[in-house]
């Protein structure tokens, strides 16, 4: 029985340089940050970035999005769907300990960019809270983003035998 984890790729602590700097966003620029790949023989992998900043939780961010949504529902006539029911709708199926990742970040990305003309533009709280909540959410695309360009850039290694070649002759 073979082990399930493969090697980590010697890259495993590979710090990144200039080019790899240029590709990634600015929020991921930063020669501190470390990727990291792990390869499991059943073809997985996973992949970390050790020192960028963290995805939020649905916690970190669950308080903020209630207070934006009590703002944009007193902005919207009766006859609208209030923004905080749409809130709900996204957040449903998010748990309060989870990151928010994946297709939750894309969601709540969506519906905060739907949200920036209601917001009342006097109102500077609310503004810096709509500001604050789409950067806090946009790093999980940048590092969604900054792994797909990473994992692009690595070498691929081949695993050459030499009776392999001697049984096809």
């Amino acid at each position: 029985m073979y082990p399930t984890q493969f090697l980590e790729e010697w890259l495993n602590a590979r710090t990144l340089d200039a080019e790899d700097l240029a590709d990634l966003a600015p929020s991921l620029q930063s020669e501190k940050i470390v990727y990291r790949i792990t390869r499991y023989l059943d073809d997985r992998s996973t992949h970390a970035l050790e020192g960028a900043p963290e995805r939020p939780s649905y916690r970190d961010v669950e308080s903020d999005l209630a207070r934006l949504g009590r703002h944009l529902d007193a902005q919207v006539g009766e006859e609208e769907p209030k923004p905080s029911m749409t809130l709900r709708e996204v957040t449903a199926q998010m748990r309060h300990d989870s990151d928010v990742s994946g297709e939750h970040a894309r969601a709540l990305s969506k519906w905060l960019e739907e949200m920036v003309p209601i917001v009342d533009e006097d109102n500077e709280q609310e503004n810096k809270r709509l500001v604050n909540l789409r950067e806090r959410i946009s790093i999980s695309h940048d590092r969604d983003a900054a792994v797909a360009t990473l994992e692009k850039r690595l070498p691929v290694f081949v695993s050459y035998s030499p009776s392999l070649g001697q049984d096809l002759a």
